[in-house]
């Protein structure tokens, strides 16, 4: 976690995540650790108890506190394209590609 980061290790991380999201090997990697790390019940799928994880996490991450409950949920029913109540591996990578680009671009 990053909560106590300086602005400097802030930019560093932002630097790191640019080369793995803009290199399709190294990103591919790094996201089946990311699927593994919060598919919980390893049912090849994210349910929402698992994304409000990645959630918090991220969000945590970046804004130093948890996101509310409806910034989970608006976030989901995004992610989660065909609404059938879960989030596939391909659905998860596409979000998952989305925040560590939206992390690239915050200003610290």
């Amino acid at each position: 976690m990053v909560e106590n980061a300086t602005p400097e290790q802030l930019k560093e991380a932002q630097r790191q995540v640019k080369a793995v999201i803009s290199d399709q090997k190294t990103f591919n990697e790094a996201f089946e650790l990311s699927f593994k790390h919060y598919d919980k019940n390893g049912d090849g799928h994210i349910e929402m108890r698992e994304y409000g994880e990645f959630m918090d996490d991220f969000l945590t991450s970046i804004h130093k506190k948890k996101g509310s409950f409806s910034t989970v949920i608006k976030n989901w029913k995004k992610a989660d394209k065909n609404s059938d109540g879960k989030i596939s591996k391909e659905e998860f990578k596409e979000e998952v590609f989305k925040k560590m680009k939206e992390f690239t671009e915050q200003q610290f």
